[in-house]
């Protein structure tokens, strides 16, 4: 039987959405993209692995962007278009993950840190939105919608740390959190032997 990688990524996506509102339940965020960046060890090919990075993604943001919809008929077009080319930022990220979790010394939840608050600041900010172009380039038209951070709203100790780095800083922890449960589930004999990974 083949590695089980589908399942869970779009559990992943799931989890994220319900992190965000309206189910809102923030303390899901720590572990809900566990599954998704174990995928960054799973035994399987490439064209698996991020083929299950995308529908991760979607699970996510196919609901988490339906909202858009309500405003006119018109937007079901915009909807749509962002709930398929939104995911695409998940493949990166799983492919930035694995390319870190490679490098001796640096951790899954390193890993996990780095990249996905580099892709949080590149979707804000992209495509014209970096500091280093001229001014005309310079206006902020990135989708800065969806941060991990954002899911800790509520969470008031962890948020002070938004004085320091902004929602980035409050990303970086809970992205950090999600890959040392992830380090723990690749690690782990039961969950190896469900995903079908191997002992």
């Amino acid at each position: 039987m083949k590695p089980r990688v589908f399942l869970p990524a779009a559990l992943s996506g799931v989890a994220m959405w319900a992190a965000f509102f309206p189910l809102d339940l923030g303390p899901v965020a720590f572990v809900a993209l566990a599954p998704f960046l174990a995928l960054a060890r799973a035994p399987v090919s490439a064209r698996r692995r991020y083929l299950a990075a995308y529908v991760g993604g979607l699970a996510f943001f196919a609901p988490a962007l339906q909202w858009l919809r309500v405003a006119h008929p018109m937007m079901y077009l915009s909807w749509v278009g962002l709930a398929v080319t939104c995911p695409f930022a998940w493949v990166i990220g799983l492919a930035l993950v694995r390319r870190l979790d490679r490098v001796p010394g640096v951790s899954l939840a390193a890993a996990a840190a780095v990249a996905w608050v580099g892709l949080e600041y590149v979707r804000a900010h992209a495509p014209t939105g970096f500091d280093f172009l001229p001014d005309r380039f310079h206006q902020k038209a990135g989708f800065g919608w969806y941060f991990l951070g954002y899911t800790q709203h509520a969470f008031l100790p962890l948020v002070q740390l938004a004085d320091l780095g902004g929602v980035y800083a409050v990303s970086a922890v809970v992205a950090a959190v999600n890959g040392a449960a992830a380090e723990w589930l690749t690690r782990t004999p039961a969950v190896r032997r469900w995903l079908r990974w191997g002992d």
